[in-house]
């Protein structure tokens, strides 16, 4: 068996057990059918998820955070290959040093400069950036939309989402990603471009986003992990009528007085109507007769008062 089988095999446990452990045994197999390892798992989208199985947001919440703990346990703690190469490295070290021959000791460090760069290339890439992007209909807005233009806007497919872009992106692939098909916005691809605006402090007015470039390392700097950046179009105003989403139904239920049978709660009201039990109307109607009392009661009073004075 070979070295890539052995490390698929593992990998293929690992993401095992994590299933088992969240209670998702179940979806193991969608997973190996996929080729879904524990390394792939962080750049997953909340939509590829869901098309896994994993619909709840806080199964994704804790998978990602099982997931990207173990990572880093790994990380921690060096491989076998890792200690290997940390000796050959010492040793080629200890050759330049005593070696006489001085072309040897610039081989050796100019091998020594190719493999550094290396990994700090292979870091960078497990290096992951997430940015709350907001996009925007019309193309002279000005302010940060209101609760109810987000809902406008989310119904339209535009509005708030969660984009993970790689630590190395450069400002094509950030632009690809903003406009995506699954993760981000398509509708950007024929608006005839879009900028970049953050909101100022304490306002809900927008500015322009001036840094340098759009590349991932430029908009984290300006920006800051946690800022909002929001996107609008520029020569063409983006349509706002709703399109048609796949959301996940809510399944909260209650149990009915009349028939103590289940039922759905967004459907409860119209059942009471149709239930077949008599439903107890007692207590609305003494509600009903005492605020009917109440409101008659300085009525009488005040009728009371006009005969007393007409005596």
């Amino acid at each position: 068996m070979s070295a890539a089988q052995v490390d698929y095999r593992d990998r293929d446990r690992e993401i095992e057990t994590v299933m088992l452990r969240l209670g998702l045994g179940n979806l193991t197999q969608r997973f190996r059918d996929e080729r879904i390892d524990i390394h792939t798992v962080p750049n997953l989208t909340d939509g590829q998820l869901i098309r896994l199985g994993v619909s709840k947001m806080g199964d994704q919440v804790r998978l990602r955070e099982m997931v990207s703990e173990i990572v880093n346990k790994k990380d921690d703690i060096p491989s076998t290959s890792a200690r290997r190469h940390g000796a050959a490295e010492i040793a080629l070290e200890r050759a330049s040093l005593f070696s006489p021959s001085t072309s040897s000791s610039s081989g050796s460090s100019n091998a020594r400069g190719q493999k550094r760069k290396r990994v700090q290339s292979s870091a960078a890439r497990r290096r992951t950036w997430t940015s709350h992007l907001i996009c925007l209909a019309s193309r002279t807005s000005s302010r940060a939309p209101s609760v109810t233009e987000r809902q406008v806007l989310h119904r339209a497919g535009l509005g708030s989402k969660k984009i993970q872009f790689l630590a190395d992106d450069d400002e094509e692939s950030v632009i690809q990603k903003i406009s995506d098909e699954s993760e981000g916005f398509p509708q950007l691809r024929n608006c005839g471009g879009f900028e970049l605006m953050q909101c100022l402090p304490h306002c809900r007015e927008l500015t322009l986003v001036s840094c340098r470039s759009w590349s991932v390392s430029e908009l984290k700097a300006h920006m800051g992990s946690q800022a909002k950046i929001y996107i609008r179009p520029i020569q063409t105003t983006l349509s706002t009528e709703p399109i048609e989403q796949q959301a996940e139904s809510s399944s909260l239920k209650e149990i009915c007085r009349g028939c103590n049978q289940e039922v759905l709660v967004r459907e409860l009201r119209d059942h009471l109507w149709t239930c077949s039990s008599v439903f107890d109307d007692s207590e609305d109607e003494n509600i009903t007769t005492m605020t009917l009392t109440n409101e008659n009661i300085p009525l009488v009073s005040a009728v009371q008062e006009d005969v007393v004075i007409n005596e």
